[in-house]
């Protein structure tokens, strides 16, 4: 068992090393820091145009942070904002050429150190590093969904107790009334 997690621990490393070696070189040669190299990559792989909500769930941020990025990206040229024709309040973003063809970049960088990899490992590696992800996905999702049903239970006991200090509190005014 031992040598399997150090096989993974490896395929992990040589990934995140990767990885972050990628973003900071693409980063510098765009002058743009992670986080935005992210919010382009987040527009892209969306093939579509997204809200600015839609952008801060995706990045986990909040929208007066995805406003500062988009501004800063806008003046560069690598998007375009415009308020949604459905929804006035909301402001939808999209890629500029310049934006789709640096986010394509970091696309096929990310593919490259991907394929670098996966090019290191054996088969066996690979395969014991899917069967890992698999029971990681699974736990998140069972995780999620625990959480999720915790969260309504609270939510339901304190609307609950909400609902009865009002009661008893309108009573209270009442009687006193």
């Amino acid at each position: 068992m031992y040598a399997q997690t150090s096989a993974i621990d490896t395929l992990l490393q040589k990934i995140f090393t990767h990885a972050l070696m990628v973003r900071n070189e693409l980063a510098t040669k765009a002058n743009l820091n992670v986080t935005e190299i992210e919010f382009l990559a987040t527009v892209f792989l969306a093939g579509k145009q997204l809200s600015v909500k839609e952008v801060s769930s995706q990045l986990h941020l909040c929208s007066q942070a995805v406003t500062k990025i988009s501004k800063n990206l806008r003046s560069l040229g690598l998007i375009a904002t415009h308020k949604s024709l459905v929804d006035k309040r909301s402001t939808l973003i999209s890629l500029t050429e310049s934006g789709q063809k640096l986010a394509q970049l970091e696309k096929n960088k990310r593919e490259v150190l991907l394929l670098r990899c996966l090019q290191t490992c054996s088969i066996d590696d690979i395969d014991k590093f899917c069967k890992v992800l698999s029971v990681v996905h699974g736990s998140l999702h069972d995780l999620m969904r625990t959480d999720t049903e915790n969260v309504a239970k609270e939510r339901f006991t304190a609307d609950s107790s909400f609902s009865f200090e009002v009661e008893m509190n309108g009573r209270k005014n009442l009687a006193a009334g």
